[in-house]
């Protein structure tokens, strides 16, 4: 449809975004597996549009991230073995913000992220 231009103003969005989805995803975080399953759609989802692109690379770094958060669900859902903790929370949000950033899937992971800023907001 169209694209908007921010070159300008984009390098000083970049550590506002990765504030935002860090304390999004350490935000939701208060439930047995709530942060590794939404986090795993989340991460899935731009897994698809990031290899839909044809970018490659981030693809591979999202998919190490949506496996590491699979096998951490194991361990994290009710009755809770593991904890993440704010190191965990913050740790996937902003990996999850980079991955996003150099896929350049933003709009995208606006979109997967919608349970997390619901939550931002709503909770």
């Amino acid at each position: 449809i169209g694209g908007t231009r921010l070159t300008i103003i984009y390098p000083v969005l970049i550590p506002i975004a990765l504030a935002v989805t860090s304390n999004a995803v350490n935000m939701l975080d208060v439930y047995n597996g709530s942060m590794t399953g939404t986090c795993s759609v989340a991460v899935s989802a731009i897994i698809v549009s990031m290899l839909l692109a044809g970018r490659w690379f981030p693809a591979s770094l999202a998919a190490g991230l949506l496996g590491g958060l699979i096998a951490f669900h194991i361990f994290n859902r009710y009755p809770a073995k593991v904890f993440a903790g704010d190191v965990g929370s913050l740790y996937v949000g902003a990996s999850f913000g980079v991955v996003t950033i150099l896929g350049r899937v933003e709009v995208a992971a606006v979109v997967s992220m919608m349970p997390h800023i619901m939550n931002a907001f709503y909770g």
